[in-house]
């Protein structure tokens, strides 16, 4: 929500995240909103950066990624990806509900 009012809807876009799918960890894509992607990147990925980290707008995932897992210590039940995406599977979140109408005007 703060990237949108923040001026950035034009770089987000719905999304069905279908990596679950082939991880085992749900049957179906999980629609959501996320950020374009530019080039094969981020639409954020500026010089080797997130562009909205200095302005205290980094999502989510990108404040908690990491690279320090590796194959062998993956577990996709409790992967990042996976904990965000099936936040949007909450049909009663207020606030997930808000993200999508405004995305829609």
């Amino acid at each position: 929500m703060k990237l949108i009012e923040a001026g950035y809807k034009d770089r987000l876009s719905p999304t069905e995240w279908a990596v679950g799918m082939i991880t085992g960890v749900c049957s179906e894509p999980v629609y959501m909103i996320q950020a374009n992607i530019e080039n094969g990147y981020c639409t954020f990925f500026r010089d080797g950066k997130c562009e909205l980290h200095d302005k205290g707008l980094k999502p989510t995932e990108g404040k908690l990624s990491h690279h320090s897992i590796k194959i062998d210590n993956f577990n996709p039940k409790k992967s990042l990806s996976w904990l965000i995406a099936k936040e949007w599977l909450d049909e009663k979140s207020a606030h997930i509900g808000k993200i999508i109408r405004y995305m829609q005007k």
